[in-house]
């Protein structure tokens, strides 16, 4: 193995597992969304993607008492991601909860 790949490799998985998604940029986690089928066709025509964008930028940008965002890597890739919004004092309710299937893991994908 040529060092620049050992070197790549390394960085990857050290960069794998659960981690706090703050600092996520949206392309990344919008490309995920889309390749995970969390968002589909259908509902990609409802969405509003400027608004979208500027509301989940804001929220990436910084941690934050009201919302949290967990990245699952794996291979340098985001492989699942969860947003939770805080409820009640203690009590956060899961928004969104995205998982890339085992077939995909396998085939092409883009990572950022």
């Amino acid at each position: 193995m040529r060092r620049s790949s050992m070197a790549a490799s390394h960085a990857a998985e050290a960069s794998d597992g659960v981690r706090d998604g703050t600092g996520t940029e949206f392309d990344a986690l919008w490309r995920f969304l889309i390749e995970s089928r969390f968002l589909y066709p259908e509902k990609l025509a409802s969405i509003q993607l400027a608004a979208v964008r500027a509301t989940l930028t804001t929220l990436l940008a910084q941690r934050s008492r009201l919302f949290r965002t967990l990245l699952l890597f794996g291979d340098g890739c985001i492989e699942g991601h969860v947003a939770a919004a805080l409820a009640y004092r203690s009590t956060f309710v899961i928004q969104h909860l995205a998982a890339r299937s085992r077939r995909s893991r396998t085939g092409s994908r883009s990572c950022a």
